[in-house]
């Protein structure tokens, strides 16, 4: 990049946050320091880590590009960003946890967004890091209760249908305007971890900017740790959500929401959860006096963003497919699935939903777009599917690659599938190898539960030309 090009961008302020990530924040670092983009600083915050971050955090002390500030206590992630936003010089800061790595152009993606003085914050694409195809999130929205959810959780890269506005940035790769910044003011630390992301979201469209994904800043975040939900995040989330409510969404809709509240109690009654709303909405109204006071100050305008809240009083985001590592070694699958068994699911990459059964079948229901891992031992001639769909006259394409690959080596499309249960025999000849096989629907049927759905499968066979036959008098006599 030329001086003159230096100018021609605003600096960059990336801010870090770290919390005893002694076996993390070495890589977010050094994948910082591999940017692309040349003028911008790295500012961490350590928040009175007990662990060996220190130590690993005074190697980079010498680094003329990072500083590093010190906690005595730990302020929590709205409060380690404050800190970090006070030392701060950049035009754009962006924020990263220490579990999140950047690809190199990432900054050098992101910054030009901000020519558009519409922009207020902008939202990298997540993606996690042990699945490095699987969609963590492309910004996020709330429903009408004020639950969150990230858009394109769990999809597939490649069918992930990524937004253009969003309500708020995932703060894992978040980038905001330092302008738009001062203007709405610090992180809430009183909510001390959760929702902070989604509070400076609703704020930076508050303040009449907006809040895009930028698809080609991407983010790995290394979420395997954090994936076990504790009784203590349950708590943090619940209340924050209430506050962020109170801060954030117009007044009419108070009524039918505080009735939708009394229907929650009796989940959390059945989840074994019963404290958690009652500790929640006391800690709310012992704090009511300070949300409103925010609220006012901010002089809150939802019209600004209420377009982008998803319209539904239902669990949000609806129940997604189960996401196996797509990185699983092909030596333990085989060429046929059958979805009654253990194994199963080391065979299933993406898209399938929690094993159900019919009375008469286990099966999996699969998202408009699901693929599962095939290994052929001889060449093949007959691919065997036992499927079945949601609905009447369900068009399904079906697609083999090589695994790791993009380019098709056969494809071919089942009869149209109906709510029976049929098995289908399609010419198909596969050399040896692992392939991923992908089913992609059509029309997908939204469920009872909020679930877009494509078709169901209950078992699938890649067979020798010469089983074409015992095949056919099986499925005959089903």
């Amino acid at each position: 990049m030329s001086a003159s090009d230096q100018t021609a961008v605003p600096a960059v302020s990336v801010i870090v946050l770290n919390y005893n990530g002694a076996s993390l924040i070495r890589a977010c670092l050094d994948h910082l320091l591999a940017q692309t983009f040349e003028d911008y600083e790295i500012v961490v915050v350590d928040n009175a880590s007990t662990d060996d971050s220190a130590a690993i955090l005074r190697e980079y002390e010498s680094n003329e590009r990072v500083r590093i500030i010190w906690s005595k206590v730990n302020r929590g992630v709205p409060g380690g960003r404050n800190l970090g936003l006070a030392q701060a010089r950049g035009e754009i800061v962006a924020f990263m946890d220490n579990d999140g790595y950047a690809d190199e152009a990432w900054l050098e993606n992101a910054i030009p967004v901000f020519a558009d003085d519409s922009v207020g914050a902008v939202a990298s694409l997540v993606f996690f890091n042990r699945k490095k195809i699987i969609v963590n999130g492309a910004g996020g929205t709330l429903n009408l209760r004020g639950y969150g959810g990230d858009h394109c959780f769990h999809a597939s890269y490649e069918f992930a249908e990524i937004p253009t506005d969003v309500l708020y940035p995932m703060g894992c790769g978040m980038l905001v305007r330092r302008s738009t910044m001062d203007e709405i003011g610090p992180f809430d630390e009183i909510i001390f971890n959760y929702y902070d992301d989604v509070e400076l979201g609703m704020a930076v469209w508050n303040s009449g900017k907006r809040v895009v994904v930028c698809p080609s800043a991407w983010v790995d975040h290394d979420y395997g740790s954090s994936t076990v939900t504790s009784h203590q995040k349950v708590y943090l989330c619940e209340r924050n959500r209430i506050r962020t409510v109170f801060k954030f969404f117009p007044l009419r809709h108070f009524p039918r929401w505080f009735l939708h509240e009394f229907e929650m109690l009796r989940y959390f009654r059945l989840e074994g959860l019963r404290d958690i709303p009652l500790r929640a909405w006391a800690w709310n109204i012992r704090h009511l006096p300070s949300a409103i006071a925010k609220r006012r100050r901010m002089k809150s305008d939802p019209g600004r963003y209420w377009g982008l809240v998803a319209r539904t009083w239902k669990q949000y985001p609806a129940p997604l497919p189960q996401e196996h590592v797509p990185e699983v070694p092909p030596e333990p699958a085989s060429a046929e699935i059958r979805v009654e068994t253990e194994n199963e699911a080391r065979s299933l990459l993406y898209g399938w939903y929690p094993a159900e059964h019919d009375g008469r079948r286990a099966f999996r229901w699969a998202a408009p777009a699901a693929s599962v891992l095939i290994r052929v031992e001889s060449t093949s001639g007959v691919l065997n599917v036992t499927a079945m769909s949601p609905r009447d006259a369900q068009s399904v394409r079906i697609v083999a690659r090589p695994l790791g690959e993009l380019t098709p080596v056969w494809e071919s499309q089942l009869a149209p599938l109906s709510r029976v249960w049929a098995t289908q025999m399609i010419e198909c000849e596969i050399a040896p190898g692992a392939y991923e096989i992908l089913f992609l629907s059509d029309w997908p049927v939204i469920d009872a539960l909020g679930r877009p759905l494509g078709m169901g499968l209950a078992h699938l066979a890649l067979e020798a030309a010469d089983s074409r036959t015992a095949t056919a008098s099986a499925a005959g006599a089903q």
